[in-house]
């Protein structure tokens, strides 16, 4: 999670001439630990137009102001408030307020499921960075590890994806042990070649340190039987399914991992009710398991596009109707001109699309 560090009061101002597109900016900062209740701020202010600032609260999760007879609060998710603004000679001025927010670096599963995807990697900050690397916690020697491993936005991050990640394993930094196993099982450090044994070796002390990264991704392999895991959907799901009923706090990316596991075992409707489950609590696997089904439906459209164009066409509605469902009886006339005398036909919707259908979440078959 990320915490306030700074209050930041800004008077942005704009000449009105239209030639003038400009905005510019008299900035003042103040640290967490420089306000207290009942402190009045004071600010650079250009243009004259705007009154005192009174601190009402503050704490580690927000800070309220007083401004104008009304009260402010600025937290996290709501960290930029506008006070005020108002024209003088010809010129624009607005009185804005803002939190700087800061990660919280500490050793917990809540901190590391901040960096699990690229779309995470993606949203830190040139701060954020900054942050990590001003740091010797080798939490965040792990961060800037994995951000290097994945965004790769230098012409050394392989290097130094390994520096980091070496230096967040030697503190003992369990979802390190897991990231530098996956390394080894793609030849991405120094040693350039793929070592299998090594990285189960680092994958079970990560889970032995109590990584939940390399859990999932064991009880992944193990679906799948690759990667030194043996083949037991049966006995995951089991275990995840005791799991969710155990931990009321669940990191939602499990109902994915199950729903994975059902599919495999061909419980088609089960899995698609994880991966909702998933999709609801905002776990983007689950989201990648449902386009991969749709992708099957795009492979079945080419494949019989040029060999049965009416069955192949059915596919482009099918997957309309994965979309739009509300458009359920204008897009699925298109089916209904499938030739209905043909038993292939019928066989293959019962055999490729309605199982797609179940995964999709969808539970009215097509029926010709």
């Amino acid at each position: 999670m990320k915490c306030w560090s700074q209050l930041i009061i800004d008077v942005d101002y704009s000449p009105s001439d239209p030639g003038i597109n400009n905005w510019f900016c008299e900035s003042t900062k103040y640290y967490k630990a420089d306000l207290t209740a009942g402190k009045k701020l004071s600010y650079k202010d250009p243009g004259g137009l705007f009154g005192g600032i009174t601190v009402k609260e503050v704490d580690d999760s927000k800070v309220v102001l007083s401004y104008g007879g009304e009260d402010y609060t600025l937290r996290e998710g709501q960290s930029h408030r506008r006070l005020a603004e108002g024209g003088r000679d010809y010129t624009n001025f607005e009185l804005n307020t803002y939190l700087v927010l800061d990660f919280v670096i500490e050793n917990t599963p809540a901190f590391f499921r901040q960096f699990q995807t690229r779309e995470q990697l993606l949203k830190l900050s040139d701060r954020d960075i900054q942050l990590f690397e001003a740091s010797d916690d080798p939490c965040a020697k792990f961060v800037l590890g994995r951000w290097h491993r994945v965004l790769m936005p230098k012409e050394d991050s392989a290097q130094l994806a390994e520096k980091y990640t070496r230096e967040a394993v030697d503190a003992g930094i369990a979802d390190a042990y897991n990231m530098l196993s996956i390394m080894y099982a793609n030849a991405d450090t120094a040693e350039d070649r793929v070592d299998m044994e090594e990285s189960a070796r680092l994958r079970d002390e990560a889970i032995r340190l109590g990584s939940e990264a390399a859990r999932k991704r064991y009880a992944r392999n193990r679906i799948a039987g690759i990667l030194l895991a043996p083949e037991e959907p049966a006995k995951v799901a089991e275990e995840i399914e005791q799991l969710l009923k155990e931990d009321d706090d669940i990191n939602p990316e499990w109902y994915s991992i199950l729903g994975y596991a059902y599919e495999t075992l061909g419980k088609v409707k089960e899995a698609g009710a994880m991966y909702r489950e998933g999709i609801e609590h905002g776990c983007l696997r689950a989201v990648s398991r449902v386009k991969f089904q749709i992708g099957k439906l795009l492979r079945m459209h080419f494949r019989f596009r040029l060999i049965q164009p009416e069955i192949g066409n059915a596919f482009i509605v099918i997957i309309r109707f994965a979309f739009f469902p509300h458009k359920r009886p204008f897009g699925f006339k298109p089916i209904l001109r499938i030739e209905q005398q043909s038993i292939f036909a019928r066989q293959f919707v019962s055999d490729q699309i309605n199982p797609v259908f179940s995964v999709l979440c969808i539970h009215s078959p097509v029926r010709l």
